[in-house]
């Protein structure tokens, strides 16, 4: 039930070694910013109202995903199209340059996928103008912590991450770090001897 998962999200690094499985990556991401249906808003036809809520019902945030052990997938960079599903944007082992990042954090090189939340800043300045970052920020933070209940209800091992410097990490997933920016990560893994 919804209270056993809220007892049982903790952020976790104690990820296992088994890979993690595509059907249960694509479903934390469509729990979280995939369409529960679409309507037309603020002049734009087809506006998804996701799981996750949003200022102004604006979908500020996408997902972007580097995979480095999902059954499955090659290992790489994609962008969660809430129609299309994953779509390849960079390719190669990343789990080592995510560690270097953050110095100190080796423990995030076993992560088997880490999700980027990126505040998309076309979608909320046209309605909030310069109060448009800070709600993006708010809506990245709500986004999170969505997705690590949902990882906790998958039975997945999870933590939230604040310390990736966008910079690096908009390289990484090739964004240039104005119209999209990243802005909160969620490392995952498997529960230890789970696949």
């Amino acid at each position: 039930g919804f209270f056993d998962v809220l007892k049982s999200r903790a952020s976790r690094r104690d990820f296992g070694s088994d890979p993690l499985d595509l059907p249960r990556l694509t479903s934390l991401l469509g729990w979280t910013v995939g369409c529960r249906s679409e309507t037309i808003a603020y002049d734009w036809r087809n506006a998804p109202q996701r799981y996750v809520p949003s200022a102004g019902g604006l979908a500020s945030i996408d997902a972007y995903v580097i995979a480095n052990n999902v059954a499955g997938l090659e290992c790489g960079a994609y962008y969660f199209d809430y129609r299309a599903g994953l779509v390849p944007v960079s390719s190669g082992y990343m789990a080592q340059k995510l560690a270097d990042m953050m110095p100190g954090q080796d423990w995030l090189a076993r992560a088997a996928a880490v999700v980027v939340f990126v505040g998309n800043t076309k979608r909320v300045v046209h309605k909030y103008d310069v109060m448009g970052f800070k709600l993006m920020m708010l809506d990245a933070g709500v986004a999170a912590g969505h997705a690590e209940l949902v990882a906790a209800g998958l039975e997945l091992r999870a933590t939230i991450l604040g310390g990736l410097p966008a910079d690096q990490l908009g390289r990484l997933l090739g964004l240039d770090n104005r119209g999209r920016v990243p802005l909160a990560t969620l490392a995952l893994g498997t529960r230890t001897g789970h696949a």
